[in-house]
């Protein structure tokens, strides 16, 4: 469990010490610091921020420099993690002041998992939103995370291969098409067994009905079928768009409420509702599957909800069984047994 972090010259948060329990609330005003703090615990968890793809924008504008410890207990045994960044580069150490390569080797000791202000777009944005979910939960598991990138630097080959070259030809891009799905049906099975597990877990802990169903963009085919029709019906027009159109990461979800689909016939709060079980259904999903010790943080996670949305919102959070950390303005209402600090 992450008990402390510990913050210096990130972004507006000169310095800053704050400790975690169970169910933890950071509350405050608005520009506080809060996403600020959440910020920190997912990139470290993470190895990268939700909020920018450049480090060094953590840094205070005053400063040269951007710190913060996160120092917990897993299991009995201590730990603690330094991420450091500067203009040239960001590091984490561990306790040893050991340098860590992977935020994978994190995990042993926390997994943030993070839902943000603008995931209502799980529901109602992009396909790659809905993917980005399955992906996540994918890589959470061994096997998945092995077939996950093979199939991936197969897939970053070909899509060189095909930006390339100025002709298609079948014969050459037969090769690679069967690599590429010799990993992309076993990877779209652990996809499809990964939601059924997620759905399973949204089950437990919301108070609505929620489903979802895996979108396959190409016909339902056997493996050297799909092969074919690659070749046959899509590779050409792949070539011509230098861009691959089908495979795992093209499919999509469906996703409906009380047996309507959300992105088309849900309110936006209904939708934020959605993303929320979701998110947190993945945080229980990593925990009871794969035995992380998940940190579930949800940041403004009661905007456009109205009182009963809000009590939905409330008793999805209160149903997980892992470490939960959530932002609210300093004037907002909780459910009692949560410890709360303010910013």
């Amino acid at each position: 469990m992450v008990e402390r972090i510990t913050i210096t010259q990130v972004r507006a948060l000169a310095r800053t010490s704050l400790f975690l329990t169970d169910k933890t609330i950071l509350s405050g005003k608005n520009g506080s610091g809060k996403t600020t703090v959440i910020e920190a615990l997912h990139t470290t968890g993470w190895g990268r921020s939700f909020r920018t793809t450049r480090a060094q924008d953590l840094i205070a504008d005053s400063a040269e420099s951007a710190a913060w410890r996160i120092a917990g207990t897993t299991q009995g045994v201590s730990w603690q993690y330094t991420t450091q960044i500067t203009s040239q580069e960001k590091s984490t150490t561990d306790i040893s002041g050991s340098a860590i390569s992977s935020c994978r080797s994190l995990w042993a000791d926390f997994l943030t998992i993070t839902h943000s202000a603008d995931r209502h777009s799980l529901v109602a944005g992009a396909p790659s939103t809905r993917r980005a979910l399955l992906f996540s939960s994918a890589i959470l598991g061994g096997v998945g995370r092995d077939l996950y990138r093979k199939y991936h630097a197969i897939y970053k080959r070909r899509l060189a291969l095909i930006k390339n070259s100025r002709r298609y030809d079948a014969e050459a891009d037969r090769p690679w098409v069967s690599l590429l799905w010799q990993y992309g049906i076993p990877l779209r099975e652990i996809l499809k067994q990964e939601l059924a597990s997620i759905l399973g877990v949204v089950g437990r802990i919301a108070p609505f009905t929620l489903d979802a169903h895996y979108l396959q963009e190409d016909p339902q085919l056997s493996g050297a079928d799909i092969i074919e029709y690659h070749l046959r019906e899509v590779a050409p027009i792949e070539y011509k768009a230098r861009r691959i159109l089908m495979g795992p990461q093209r499919d999509d979800l469906r996703i409906e409420l009380h047996g309507k689909g959300a992105r088309e016939r849900a309110s936006r709060g209904q939708q934020r509702l959605c993303a929320l079980a979701l998110d947190a259904a993945l945080a229980q999903h990593a925990a009871e599957n794969y035995g992380y010790p998940v940190l579930f943080i949800a940041d403004d996670f009661l905007s456009d909800l109205d009182r009963a949305a809000r009590e939905s919102a409330w008793h999805i959070l209160n149903r997980l069984e892992v470490q939960r950390m959530v932002a609210l303005l300093e004037d907002e209402e909780a459910t009692p047994d949560w410890s709360r600090t303010a910013l």
